[in-house]
């Protein structure tokens, strides 16, 4: 790669969301809470749905979406309670309570959730969704940014409950 050339989005350890669309979303930058303190995949997808579902948004067709994300994070959360806990171990409340279940919502809707290597050695950039084949704007998307680095994509499929054994 060339070193005036921009680094690919999508990369090993970079927690993005790449959409059916192959637009990429950076939670890093905009999965963090209200009082600027925490990301992850989950808060991401919370603030993404709040914002377009509860709060005003001109999208309509986005606001549905963000609705039916939502429902069906509620629903995973009535069927896995276990999953919820409103307070962390210190008794504040918890930022990352329901993370799982919103995880696995944007997937069952074709969201690819690019996990951080588990391995800092490995040029590997781990793609997770509910079903295979992902859409072929993502996997587009995904490949060329693997390409760009010489990176290997293993796609994982059962998306975030299903990877972890919930369902």
């Amino acid at each position: 790669m060339d070193s005036n050339q921009e680094l690919p989005v999508i990369r090993p350890n970079r927690s993005v969301w790449v959409l059916p669309n192959g637009s990429v979303v950076d939670v890093e930058t905009e999965g963090k809470t209200e009082d600027e303190s925490a990301f992850s995949h989950g808060i991401f997808v919370k603030n993404w749905v709040n914002k377009r579902w509860k709060k005003f948004w001109p999208d309509k067709t986005e606001e549905d979406l963000a609705e039916k994300i939502g429902n069906r994070a509620i629903a995973l959360l009535s069927l896995h309670p276990e999953l919820k806990q409103d307070l962390d171990e210190d008794g504040f409340p918890n930022p990352f309570s329901g993370d799982l279940a919103y995880n696995h919502a944007a997937e069952e809707q074709g969201w690819v959730r690019i996990k951080p290597r588990t391995n800092p050695l490995e040029n590997v950039i781990y793609a997770e969704t509910v079903t295979l084949p992902v859409s072929p704007k993502a996997q587009q998307a995904i490949e060329a940014d693997a390409r760009a680095q010489n990176c290997q994509v293993i796609y994982l499929e059962g998306g975030a409950l299903g990877n972890r054994g919930w369902i």
